[in-house]
């Protein structure tokens, strides 16, 4: 098989659906790169998370209005 036929065929199991169009799909965003290889062997997770500090009080804004930077409960 070449490698147009293995696409070719990939596309066609994806196409189907089934239990084996998710799998098919993966190969081939694989194929066209739109995977980046795992480079975190350890397994290991890595979280990003954005905080927007556009609303955030300075420390002089929190003494002026009482708040003392914890958390209501």
């Amino acid at each position: 098989m070449s490698p147009t036929e293995v696409f070719q065929r990939l596309t066609e199991i994806a196409r189907e659906g089934g239990k084996d169009a998710l799998d098919a799909l993966t190969k081939i965003a694989q194929i066209h790169g739109l995977f980046k290889q795992d480079n975190n062997p350890a397994g290991t997770q890595v979280i990003v998370q954005r905080i927007d500090f556009a609303n955030a009080y300075s420390p002089a804004e929190q003494a002026a209005d009482g708040q003392n930077g914890e958390v209501a409960k």
